[in-house]
């Protein structure tokens, strides 16, 4: 298991951003240990990781930072993708995302591509939710997919039997001042092309930062939990029948 990056400070966002971490550790089940692992090129957090088919893992975005005289707080638009072996693994150079993008979500689709969905862009004074989608194709980068009917970050992503993806519910405004909301939007790939979203109901309850799977039935269960209206955490769950 790759750990990577993350946060130690949770102060204020720029405080949040100036003490995020280049550093990853491997975790290795069968003895319980952790080890040190290869650095990111950059240090980040609220970054998003997806494991592709071949076993690496495409880690993208995030909040992190540049030094001049002081650290200066940035979103950031890189990706890179680390490769197991061995020993510790290790990461590929930086590819340029087609956005700053954090506090986004991603997904394995089954042609072997990963959909990265919505978060927020702009700079740390005023990061401003995103409706737009981006598709990694790990033979030529990223490439602009379909985009969202509406912004939203933090939300949740489930791949349905069909192929096809459940994106629930997330945050829309700005990321300082998150709106739980309580739509869902289905994403329909296209073979080597940008695929599309289409509305797909509303929940019983608005919902941001919260867990999705699937079920054996194929119904997406346990979408639960997550914070809903005026920030309060929620201990309910729902069903999604496709």
């Amino acid at each position: 298991m790759l750990i990577a990056g993350g946060s130690s400070d949770t102060t204020d966002a720029v405080t949040f951003a100036t003490s995020a971490k280049k550093s990853t550790e491997i975790f290795n089940p069968s003895t319980g240990l952790f080890s040190a692992g290869p650095d990111l090129s950059q240090p980040k957090t609220f970054h998003e990781a997806v494991t592709l088919a071949d076993g690496r893992v495409l880690i993208s975005g995030g909040l992190t930072y540049y030094v001049i005289i002081v650290p200066i707080p940035d979103l950031s638009s890189v990706a890179q993708v680390y490769t197991p072996n061995a020993g510790s693994g290790s990461f590929g150079g930086n590819v340029t995302m087609g956005a700053k993008r954090a506090a986004h979500t991603a997904v394995l689709l089954n042609d072997g591509r990963a959909l990265l969905v919505g978060g927020a862009t702009g700079s740390l004074l005023a990061p401003t939710i995103l409706a737009t989608c981006e598709l990694f194709n790990p033979a030529s980068g990223f490439s602009a997919a379909g985009g969202l009917a509406g912004a939203r970050a933090i939300t949740s992503l489930v791949k349905l039997p069909a192929g096809q993806v459940l994106a629930s519910g997330g945050a829309q405004g700005d990321l300082y001042n998150p709106v739980p909301v309580g739509t869902c939007e289905l994403y329909t790939p296209v073979t080597g092309g940008a695929g599309s979203w289409a509305a797909a109901g509303s929940m019983n309850s608005t919902r941001s930062g919260h867990g999705c799977l699937i079920l054996s039935d194929g119904s997406v269960g346990l979408i639960a939990g997550g914070g809903g209206a005026g920030g309060v955490a929620l201990d309910t769950a729902e069903v999604y029948q496709p």
